[in-house]
């Protein structure tokens, strides 16, 4: 496994705590027609914009700021749908600006905020929809108020999330129907981290001499311990699915 942004990722069809059947699940909500324009901003190895191909014949478009993860989009989609042109873009997503309704699906889980925060990406985006659009968002909230040890051990701050209720009442202020809500489950969590692991655990046992490798892995683990002692119980990730 090459070391790169998004090694830690190997495996993973969807990166973040998401599991096949649950994406899929809520991409049967989608009413979509062949050419249909969607964008997927921080679309690492672009399985969201693959499926979407495969199932309606979609016009792609992925944004990432690892080259990295566009070099994996295009292989899949070389592989998968050979036909299909997308338009991957190394680029970070804080600049992005696009004309009012510009595309039927934009998709956005949980990657670089568009703007400055969750609120303003989820602000935006919707404003890039076409009447009809549909806008997925996969973002994390705290199932309950995060101990300080916790926050402590991850380096994480209090406000890095806010609470699910938060989150439904910033799509909420969209004006877009709400058309589903998934929430991930605890199996989800544990394969997304455990394979996290996995993958770091594995380049070290084959790099152990590299330069950085035993501060990496040593971060990881510590990472993994806190989430399995505190985090699976206080954090929470959940798609929401809109309609314009």
């Amino acid at each position: 496994m090459p070391r790169s942004d998004v090694a830690h990722y190997q495996s993973l069809a969807y990166w973040g705590p998401v599991s096949v059947e649950q994406m899929e699940a809520v991409l049967d909500r989608m009413d979509l027609r062949a050419g249909a324009r969607a964008l997927d901003i921080g679309c690492g190895r672009a399985e969201i914009l693959v499926r979407l191909v495969e199932r309606s014949g979609v016009s792609a478009v992925g944004i990432d700021r690892s080259a990295a993860a566009l070099a994996l989009a295009r292989d899949a989609f070389a592989e998968r749908c050979p036909e299909a042109e997308p338009e991957l873009i190394e680029r970070d997503a804080a600049s992005l600006a696009y004309p009012a309704g510009s595309f039927d699906v934009i998709a956005w889980l949980g990657g670089p905020y568009v703007g400055t925060s969750f609120e303003t990406t989820v602000e935006t985006c919707a404003t890039w929809l076409k009447p009809g659009g549909y806008l997925l968002l996969g973002h994390g909230f705290w199932a309950e108020e995060p101990p300080a040890a916790y926050l402590e051990a991850t380096e994480l701050p209090a406000d890095t999330l806010a609470t699910h209720e938060h989150n439904l009442d910033v799509v909420a202020r969209t004006g877009c129907e709400l058309v589903d809500v998934s929430i991930s489950t605890r199996d989800a969590w544990d394969h997304f981290e455990g394979t996290i692991l996995a993958n770091h655990e594995q380049y070290a046992a084959a790099n152990p001499d590299e330069d950085g490798v035993a501060e990496m892995i040593a971060t990881k683990r510590a990472w993994h311990v806190a989430q399995e002692r505190w985090g699976r119980d206080v954090m929470g990730f959940a798609l929401y699915l809109l309609r314009r």
